[in-house]
């Protein structure tokens, strides 16, 4: 897609209360006052906001690349002269736990976009305040449950040992309380959907951009009106799954379960085309079904093997009793720990991501 894509990433903010200690929030008169604000752009809120930025927001409702168009549009500034903080995007979820060293992931983010530098450059560029930098630190929930406290640790250390730079940290709503940040003087923001004006105008770009015509995006977003699916369609990765979906059938399915059981079955599909999918995937299916099911009541996002095995074994137990499956449980794990819908860390296995969840 052309640049002008990036006029439909969601940007828009509105106040979050945050009840942490070291909020910026401390009465209930000022927490009422913050709430009634109008939805400002995120470029506005980081300009108006001298301390730790937090940036919440759903799944897939666009919080990376939010985050990453300010990127762009800070270094761009910082190039034609006009700009003084510099950005340093950093993934929070490659996070290694065990060093324990955020400096160190830092140093790697900067060498992944070029800049060939070490750990003690590094170091100097953050002890210089004359210098102000902009940390971005994107998906503080991907960080590994066995890691929490000690990212938590280490951005609280950071931002105190260099108060002359700022962060902005992006995280699930679900998942921020669980961290408890201590950031003197944070903030803590809520992206907004996109409107339903955003998804007929990026429905209408789209086919113009991809077929030459609008009248697919008109009549696709009118289909979603019908059938109640537009406030689905208000969150960026639902509405892509939703275009892919529309590109190789005629008619959306009727409710949310029946577009992501759609949306799997289209995944299955590629795999099979590519000669990569067993061809047991009916079962498998049913296993990952099972497990995510597991999964969502625990609010787990990872899960060891034992765990699984554990979790769906009685379940599986009866199943093969019954005779309504022919592998052995061992076997649907094995077939399991390898596909493209499932992610390996150290041992432990969670989905890509929480809509295939």
């Amino acid at each position: 897609l052309p640049l002008k894509a990036l006029n439909f990433v969601p940007t828009k903010l509105t106040p979050a209360e945050d009840t942490g200690p070291l909020s910026v929030v401390s009465t209930f008169h000022e927490t009422t006052s913050m709430l009634q604000r109008s939805p400002i752009t995120l470029e506005a809120c980081v300009r108006s906001t001298k301390g730790p930025l937090i940036i919440v927001g759903d799944a897939g409702q666009g919080k990376t690349a939010a985050l990453e168009l300010l990127a762009i549009t800070y270094s761009r500034r910082v190039v034609e002269g006009v700009g003084e903080e510099v950005p340093i995007l950093v993934k929070l979820g490659r996070y290694d736990q065990q060093k324990r060293d955020l400096l160190s992931l830092i140093t790697m983010s900067l060498r992944a976009r070029g800049m060939q530098l070490e750990r003690h450059q590094v170091e100097h560029l953050l002890g210089n305040a004359s210098a102000p930098l902009l940390f971005m630190l994107d998906g503080l929930d991907e960080v590994r449950t066995s890691g929490r406290l000690g990212i938590k640790q280490d951005i609280e250390s950071l931002l105190l040992s260099y108060p002359s730079h700022r962060a902005i940290i992006t995280c699930r709503t679900a998942d921020y309380d669980d961290f408890g940040l201590q950031l003197e003087g944070k903030e803590r923001w809520e992206l907004c959907r996109l409107e339903e004006q955003d998804v007929l105008r990026f429905l209408i770009d789209y086919y113009w951009t991809v077929e030459g015509t609008s009248h697919k995006g008109r009549r696709l977003f009118e289909q979603l009106r019908e059938q109640c699916l537009l406030n689905f369609a208000q969150i960026p990765l639902h509405l892509g799954l939703i275009i892919g979906l529309a590109q190789q059938r005629e008619t959306l399915p009727k409710n949310k379960g029946q577009l992501y059981q759609q949306f799997i079955e289209m995944v299955l599909r590629l795999e099979v085309a590519k000669g990569k999918a067993p061809p047991d995937w009916a079962q498998i299916e049913r296993f990952l079904a099972q497990l995510a099911f597991v999964m969502r009541e625990g609010e787990t996002p990872l899960m060891s093997r034992r765990a699984a095995r554990q979790a769906v074994g009685h379940y599986w137990q009866e199943l093969w009793e019954s005779g309504a499956c022919s592998l052995r449980l061992d076997h649907v794990l094995d077939r399991t720990w390898n596909n493209r819908l499932m992610v390996k860390t150290d041992g432990e296995v969670g989905f890509r991501h929480s809509v295939l969840q």
